[in-house]
């Protein structure tokens, strides 16, 4: 096999459309699996204006549709999406293996890579595996129930009347504070104020999710704390003071929490490539060279959200 591609998401599905000799490995049942969980309450954050890739974030290069022909909302479904993937690998007539889980990627002497102990073999590999949710930090009181953004229930009923602490404010964070706030008693998010319109960063917090903030400002039962030092908001006193109150319940500043959910973003996980990249500090990222090619092992590329390192945030 002289191209192996690891993950059928939007990366991997586009990488394979440019190669001939290609064969997708997903560990899966369907094409772009992170997209059939998130974003939780199914809207993107990515524009869909028109056919001018400029202004099209959505659709596949090459394609002879535009996901302008399955949505014309300015802010699409993930849904709708999914269509529009399945569709692309029909079109394209993309070659996939299915459930089908890498589990150790080696290079050989003769300069290919093994996977799976042999089981395939590549001339290049394009790692096009997604990120995963950071795992919560804080221990929270037994008396108090905590969720992350990944396991979440979407059963508003969970939450009503319910005063609720959001750890975050990126997008799942204002996401989630909006679907829940028609519910709740309370909802505060916590976290910095960092917003894509100053950043220029389209992952910071986007104002397509900023109902929650806007009632905030008409009194609504909605509060935001925004860390007023540190460089990060773990590193502030408004973050120590409500991890002692959710780990221990008590406070004389909070009120009593009832739920609290951990929107604290998403990160890479080296563990399949541990030994063929070295790690951006910053980012946690592969540091790649301008071909997006592992500065530590020739012929493993990285595609898709794991090819962060040059231009996060």
């Amino acid at each position: 096999m002289k191209h192996l591609i690891i993950g059928a998401g939007p990366a991997g599905l586009q990488m394979a459309s440019f190669l001939e000799d290609h064969l997708i490995l997903e560990k899966g049942s369907s094409v772009c699996s992170f997209f059939r969980y998130f974003p939780r309450q199914r809207g993107f954050i990515s524009i869909n204006k028109g056919k001018d890739l400029r202004f099209d974030w959505n659709s596949f290069l090459g394609d002879t549709k535009s996901f302008r022909d399955y949505s014309e909302e300015l802010y699409p479904s993930a849904d709708d999406y999914l269509r529009y993937a399945e569709d692309f690998v029909s079109r394209k007539n993309l070659n996939i293996r299915f459930n089908y889980e890498v589990k150790s990627i080696e290079k050989l002497s003769d300069g290919t890579f093994s996977i799976n102990g042999g089981e395939y073999t590549a001339e290049k590999v394009f790692f096009g595996i997604g990120l995963k949710p950071r795992e919560p930090t804080i221990n929270v009181h037994p008396s108090i129930t905590a969720y992350t953004y990944a396991n979440m229930p979407l059963d508003k009923e969970v939450y009503r009347d319910k005063t609720v602490i959001i750890m975050g404010t990126g997008n799942a964070a204002l996401e989630t504070a909006d679907y829940i706030a028609p519910v709740t008693k309370f909802t505060t998010l916590n976290g910095r104020d960092i917003n894509a319109w100053y950043t220029h960063y389209p992952g910071h917090a986007r104002s397509k999710n900023f109902t929650s903030v806007d009632s905030f400002f008409l009194k609504a039962g909605s509060f935001n704390v925004y860390a007023t030092s540190g460089d990060r908001f773990t590193d502030s006193i408004e973050y120590k003071l409500v991890k002692e109150h959710l780990e221990t319940a008590t406070s004389d500043i909070l009120r009593k929490v009832d739920i609290v959910i951990f929107c604290i973003g998403f990160c890479f996980d080296p563990t399949l490539v541990n030994n063929l990249v070295d790690l951006c500090p910053n980012s946690g990222f592969p540091l790649l060279t301008d071909s997006f090619e592992s500065t530590k092992t020739p012929g493993l590329f990285f595609i898709g959200a794991a090819s962060q390192a040059k231009d996060y945030k």
